[in-house]
């Protein structure tokens, strides 16, 4: 990989610091009622009561992602294996709520985001005794981009844009490249240039041939 410029470097720092902004917001409406998720509040140091607007409309985008991977693993709640692959995760509590609500059976859930956001979350997850008791002594520290790693849960330090880090990066985490795969990317695609996006997806495409791919973004906001 070339190495970044400056500016480059400030872009992407820049779009780190969405996710910081991201969690806050989706604790506010976790503690306004508007979604059930016990796990968020462990990933921010401190809360912040957003507007009911902001509420409403990550509300939505909860709703929206939820119905998408509880309809794939429904669907696919027959094979003996299924993936999911959530590009630029950054602090989501998705597989915390799936362990939770016991539909995993049979699943891998795979996160991949920035080096410096997945170790910010692997410290996150170890230092919370309730986020930690979720895989008990399997949890352990990987090596390279492998930042966590738990059997049916595999986080990764890896530019999403660089496509043969994350490939490489997959495969070294276990991923089975022919079973039933959701891959999820919820506003990520968004900031960065359309040649990127296009190739992520023209990629998962490929690489792939059992798969839904499951886009949130943000439409001429």
């Amino acid at each position: 990989m070339a190495t970044k410029t400056k500016k480059q470097h400030g872009r992407d720092t820049a779009v780190q610091g969405t996710n910081d902004s991201s969690v806050v917001s989706k604790v506010s409406a976790a503690a306004q009622g508007y979604v059930q998720d016990s796990f968020l509040q462990h990933f921010v140091c401190k809360t912040s009561r957003r507007t009911p607007l902001i509420n409403r409309g990550y509300y939505v985008r909860w709703r929206a992602v939820d119905h998408c991977v509880k309809t794939f693993l429904h669907i696919t709640g027959n094979v003996s294996r299924r993936q999911i692959v959530s590009l630029g995760a950054g602090f989501d509590s998705l597989y915390f709520r799936l362990h939770a609500d016991g539909a995993l059976d049979g699943a891998v859930v795979f996160e991949v985001d920035f080096p410096d956001v997945t170790k910010r979350k692997a410290a996150l997850i170890k230092g919370s005794p309730t986020l930690a008791e979720v895989f008990g002594p399997h949890l352990r520290s990987g090596t390279g981009p492998l930042c966590a790693s738990a059997g049916q849960y595999q986080l990764l330090g890896v530019d999403v844009r660089q496509k043969s880090q994350v490939e490489e990066a997959l495969c070294a985490a276990g991923m089975d490249w022919s079973a039933p795969t959701l891959i999820l990317s919820e506003v990520v695609l968004t900031y960065m240039e359309t040649n990127w996006s296009d190739d992520i997806i023209s990629w998962a495409a490929k690489r792939f041939p059992q798969s839904l791919f499951v886009l949130y973004e943000q439409i001429r906001p």
